[in-house]
């Protein structure tokens, strides 16, 4: 609100310094949405409503691409920003820094580029197959840093 300050040194490096001292409050809320994203509400056996295990079930992620010519995975146009805040989690996480090439993920052009007949994949940090009743089988590649989700989230304290 209001006029802009003058683009001075001394402005930029107040600005800069105060980015740099809000990045873990930015990270936590970042895990938070994450984590809470990949703990689904359903019973499938892979999840877990306190941590997040090895694999999960995501419903509602995909779709066919094009009805009048069969059956292709293609993310769900909802899911595309969960999908990209999930592979900057864990960039970040890993230590590469929040690496965007895009608006959309490793995660949603690999589940787009799958064939059909055997929609499965893999990129950097996740093995995934897609089924045609729209949910997503998602492997994380790295438990490292699925450890590292479960411990900034407080998997383990959740339970009852």
């Amino acid at each position: 609100r209001g006029p802009l300050p003058p683009l001075t040194m001394p402005n930029v490096q107040s600005w800069i310094a105060s980015a740099q001292g809000s990045a873990e409050t930015l990270l936590r809320e970042k895990v938070a949405e994450v984590f809470n994203w990949l703990r689904p509400r359903s019973d499938y056996k892979t999840n877990d409503k306190y941590v997040v295990g090895k694999r999960v079930v995501l419903e509602y992620m995909v779709e066919r691409a094009d009805p009048r010519w069969g059956w292709k995975p293609n993310v769900n146009y909802d899911k595309w920003q969960i999908l990209t805040s999930l592979e900057t989690l864990f960039t970040t996480m890993d230590g590469r820094g929040e690496r965007t090439k895009g608006w959309k993920s490793d995660l949603h052009t690999a589940i787009n580029a799958a064939d059909p007949e055997n929609p499965v994949g893999e990129t950097t940090y996740f093995r995934f197959r897609a089924c045609r009743n729209g949910n997503l089988h998602l492997e994380f590649r790295r438990p490292d840093l699925v450890a590292k989700l479960n411990q900034i989230a407080g998997g383990m304290t959740l339970r009852p």
